[in-house]
């Protein structure tokens, strides 16, 4: 299983540098303060511009907020109004319906754009846009560091969850319950020694407090702009009905 690295690595890049983040934050921005229509332009367009870069690793992206949308939506069907399916007490209203779907599209068409930059932008890449933004360069520093320790945590976690697979550590409930306290208790010292060892890497690189960060010239204007226009007519379009 390749992990989400190596994903942004080889993923498809047609809009590259700080474009590529002005341009997913300023569709996010005009697809949560539009409506349905310029929403489900914002799903088709990112979702085919997902699919291009990184393939059905996007497609197993998108199933983490359909899984907790599914009974929200349920849950939203479920208000006053005229009633179209009666259970008992329970009725699904055509004004739940409508309300299901707009909530269902908003988070999709959201999620989408947030996943577009997932697949293909790596933390580094990110790291070094905030600080052209003249961020405080210990905010910036802290959130890699956090970012890496984090990738250390799972990694690890990772390892010692095929380790004890290997070894039938969940073949019962009480089995299950003895692996999984061991396993806390040595990923925590795992962690530890990991961070203490990239701690001393960077000393050893004469580390001054300042990662080094690698700059990308800017690409794919016409397909940025294409996008944005879309997004556009889309909320015109619903604005002139």
């Amino acid at each position: 299983m390749e992990t989400l690295e190596v994903i942004q690595i080889k993923s498809k890049k047609i809009i590259g540098g700080d474009l590529k983040i002005i341009f997913v934050f300023l569709s996010l921005m005009i697809t949560v303060s539009s409506h349905c229509f310029t929403q489900i332009v914002a799903l088709i367009t990112f979702s085919i511009l997902s699919i291009h870069a990184a393939g059905r690793e996007f497609l197993k992206l998108m199933k983490i907020p359909t899984i907790f949308l599914i009974p929200t939506a349920f849950g939203l069907m479920i208000t006053e109004g005229k009633p179209i399916i009666q259970f008992g007490w329970f009725a699904i209203t055509e004004e739940g319906i409508k309300t299901a779907l707009a909530v269902l599209i908003r988070v999709l068409a959201s999620f989408s754009i947030l996943a577009y930059l997932i697949l293909t932008t790596s933390i580094p890449e990110m790291v070094a846009f905030l600080k052209r933004l003249k961020l405080p360069s210990i905010f910036v520093e802290l959130s890699l560091l956090i970012y890496r320790n984090i990738q250390i945590l799972l990694n690890e976690l990772k390892r010692l969850e095929i380790s004890s697979e290997t070894r039938l550590g969940n073949i019962s409930k009480r089995a299950m319950l003895r692996t999984s306290s061991m396993l806390a208790y040595t990923i925590f010292l795992k962690t530890l020694d990991r961070s203490k060892k990239l701690e001393l890497a960077m000393n050893s690189r004469c580390y001054s407090g300042h990662f080094p960060v690698k700059s990308e010239k800017s690409y794919g204007y016409p397909i940025a702009t294409l996008c944005i226009f879309l997004l556009v007519m889309g909320w015109f379009v619903h604005v002139s009905r």
